[in-house]
């Protein structure tokens, strides 16, 4: 472990954390510290990390789903590899860990971008924030790589195998190994050992994030850490041995065989336990007040979290299912596999009812030279993930994508305020009104083009203010998920300002007003002027007539030095310019010029 100011990093990093609080707008009563995780979620279509979000909720209940109840889904396209974990995607790019190394996939095509290959497998899925992949391998090298390219930023040896997929957050990254038997924390930035934390058997699931703390399970044991330091805050004791976390608003939800526990997040102190009918496999689903669970012997539970465990619904499904289920757009997705055949469902959350299903594998025989083998042609890996109205269904030998069988682009659409501007206006321009096709709309792009000039803008809305009267054609570009894109275009133009026109200035009383053409009148400066202010005003000009009288009065001898000067040619009394012999008044200023006596 490296040799740091373990203060001054501390006290760093809780800075950039506040700092990241502050720039989320995060309200002052949850306190909650988010990192950059959150926002790359944010975009439309992103799933960046395997559990969705730093407390491994596995919901992203604004995200797209898939389309029609799954009615109309079929296989987009496949891509070959293998050993495929679940992908991360982010920005129309699915990122996966293969037996040599890392791979990135265009979701819109299902070709290959780049592969960075490793010594080890990369068994655990990836993770995304900040424009990098993230992942460990079997060897025990965790490394980050440009997502765009990618190139290697940095690698670091942990001395075990990698065996939780990264959980990054803010300016760390905490990842779990076996054999050396370990939690640690890494610098996001060049992958720095921040700290370390020994486990008893080994961390096997990725831990999960909220506010200051890091929880992750070892054994039968649940363990709370300081984030920053790695020091014990408490642990508790569940009597079987876990697989998987969740982290709900004030209490922690970890699973291990057939029982769900809930534990106080502020002390892990035991709250209540669930049995249900089979082993639970992959992790809980968390979603307001209730819990989702799958289980090897194909039921669903949904939990009332509210009411200590309580069973809102249960659904029997045909085989076993595969993996996690995860949450999106109101409805559970998860795999199962009854060997015969491998099917995707997609379960209403509310009560659950099937509201599609898929079949994503089934028995086939290949010959292997005399023998035949029978096996399905997609073996699951893991449960699914659905980002950009696309299933991702991880298996040994690569990865599929499931979505609508016709992708349907956008369609852009903007409004303009004020619809005719004028010069000195600042013109909003809104694209909230386009409209999403098959995929959910990612970015927005403007263009403003004049005669003269030439510029671009990014966002959902825009503003710009206008200085010059002007013709202007604007036009909005927007791109879903899946890289399809629809322009709009308007023509506006930018007039006179307000108060532009004929207008002619009278005087009236000693004071000035405006009068337009059209006869009526409009108040001149000084008209709401009460009379205690003209009297101030009149004794500070006598004050500063008084100052200047003073001053020319002192500058008198040397304007008539330049007086008797200019008979024979020299300097203007008045401004001081050079004037020629003869001249009777300055070429600069018009002033007399005077004579020597």
């Amino acid at each position: 472990m490296r040799k740091v100011d373990g203060t001054k990093k501390e006290m760093e990093r809780r800075t950039f954390l506040g700092w990241v609080a502050v720039g989320c707008g995060l309200s002052a009563v949850s306190g909650r510290v988010r990192g950059q995780v959150e926002e790359e979620n944010d975009a439309p279509g992103g799933w960046t990390l395997l559990p969705y979000d730093a407390e491994r909720r596995r919901a992203n209940p604004d995200g797209a789903g898939l389309p029609g109840g799954l009615a109309g889904v079929q296989e987009v396209w496949g891509f070959d590899t293998e050993g495929a974990t679940a992908p991360v995607v982010s920005g129309g790019t699915a990122y996966l860990g293969t037996y040599d190394g890392v791979k990135a996939v265009d979701t819109l095509t299902g070709e290959e971008v780049w592969s960075y290959e490793t010594q080890g497998e990369v068994r655990e899925p990836p993770a995304f924030a900040d424009g990098r992949v993230y992942a460990g391998t079997s060897e025990g090298r965790f490394f980050a790589v440009n997502a765009r390219t990618g190139e290697e930023d940095w690698s670091v040896g942990l001395g075990g195998e990698v065996t939780t997929s990264p959980m990054v957050d803010g300016v760390d990254v905490f990842v779990g190994t076996t054999r050396e038997n370990a939690l640690y924390s890494l610098d996001i930035a060049d992958g720095a050992e921040n700290w370390r934390r020994s486990a008893r058997v080994g961390v096997e699931a990725a831990p999960a994030v909220m506010e200051e703390r890091v929880i992750y399970v070892d054994g039968a044991l649940v363990f709370a850490l300081d984030r920053f330091t790695g020091e014990s805050e408490w642990r508790s004791y569940s009597g079987g041995r876990l697989s998987e976390l969740v982290i709900g608003e004030t209490r922690v939800y970890t699973v291990g065989g057939e029982t769900v526990y809930a534990q106080r997040l502020r002390n892990g102190v035991d709250r209540w336990s669930k049995t249900v009918r089979g082993e639970v496999v992959g992790g809980p689903v968390l979603r307001g007040g209730s819990m989702y669970v799958a289980t090897n012997s194909g039921f669903i539970y949904s939990l009332d979290l509210n009411s200590g465990g309580w069973t809102n619904w249960n659904e029997e499904f045909t085989g076993s299912f595969i993996g996690s289920p995860v949450l999106v757009d109101g409805s559970l997705y998860a795999v199962t596999l009854d060997g015969e055949e491998a099917r995707l469902y997609a379960v209403d959350s509310s009560n659950g009812e099937t509201v599609g299903e898929y079949l994503v594998g089934k028995e086939q025989v290949e010959q292997d030279g005399d023998d035949e083998i029978e096996g399905i042609d997609v073996e699951l890996t893991d449960g699914p993930v659905v980002a950009g109205a696309k299933a991702y269904v991880a298996g040994e030998e690569g990865l599929r994508a499931f979505g609508d069988e016709e992708e349907i682009p956008p369609t852009a659409s903007f409004e303009v305020s004020p619809s005719s501007p004028s010069v000195g206006d600042t013109v909003s321009f809104d694209a909230s009104s386009s409209s999403a096709g098959s995929a959910p709309i990612e970015t927005y792009g403007w263009r403003f083009s004049s005669e003269a000039e030439t510029f671009s803008g990014a966002g959902e809305t825009y503003e710009e203010l206008f200085e010059e009267s002007r013709d202007w054609t604007v036009s909005v570009t927007v791109t879903d998920d899946e890289g399809l894109s629809d322009t709009a275009t308007q023509e506006i133009t930018v007039g006179g300002s307000a108060s532009d026109g004929d207008t002619e200035t009278k005087t009236v009383e000693g004071a000035n007003e405006t009068v337009p053409t059209d006869g009526t009148s409009t108040p001149g400066f000084l008209d709401g002027i009460g009379d205690g202010v003209f009297l101030a005003l009149g004794a500070l000009g006598a004050i500063l007539s008084a100052l200047g009288f003073s001053a020319y009065w002192r500058m008198e001898p040397e304007r008539e030095k330049l007086r008797k000067r200019n008979k024979n040619g020299g300097l203007c009394h008045d401004c001081g310019a050079s004037v020629n012999e003869g001249d009777q008044v300055c070429g600069i200023c018009g002033a007399e010029l005077g004579h020597q006596e």
